[in-house]
């Protein structure tokens, strides 16, 4: 496999979500009177906060044959390809607070996934979707994918 692109974008919103992990934990202690089943509820959300933290920690953005892969991780649950034949155009771009982080849709803009910051790849499909990729080496990911994709 031809691979020429890979950089990881590491976060940090994954550290408050380790600090709300010990929280839950601190708050389920059963020393601390609280009744067995929100321990138990107050436990389940700790294990939530930490595979949160574990699978939005970093942003992987890599260059294979036909597509680039952008994963998060280490806990890479998600992960998605996009195919260069696909794309329209790409270009260096920022998100707003607003748009915040993580993986989801926002309204005229399409699809976000960023891990931490507000540089970001905006692509545009052939078919007029739209996603924009958090990175922290935006023109370097631009020019990768406008010259693999052909787009000018």
């Amino acid at each position: 496999m031809n691979q020429r692109y890979q950089h990881t974008q590491r976060g940090r919103l994954h550290f408050i979500l380790i600090g709300v992990t010990v929280l839950l934990l601190a708050l389920a202690v059963p020393q601390a009177g609280v009744e067995p089943a929100i321990a138990g509820g107050l436990l389940m959300a700790a294990a939530f906060s930490t595979a949160l933290a574990a699978m939005f920690a970093r942003l992987t953005v890599t260059e294979e044959a036909e597509h680039i892969r952008i994963a998060f991780g280490p806990l890479s649950l998600l992960s998605r390809k996009v195919r260069f034949a696909d794309i329209k155009d790409a270009s260096v771009s920022r998100s707003s607070l607003i748009d915040g982080w993580g993986i989801h849709w926002v309204i005229r803009r399409g699809w976000i996934w960023n891990v931490w910051g507000f540089d970001c790849v905006k692509i545009e499909f052939e078919d007029g979707r739209r996603l924009r990729v958090g990175s922290d080496d935006a023109k370097r990911l631009a020019a990768l994918l406008r010259e693999r994709s052909g787009a000018q």
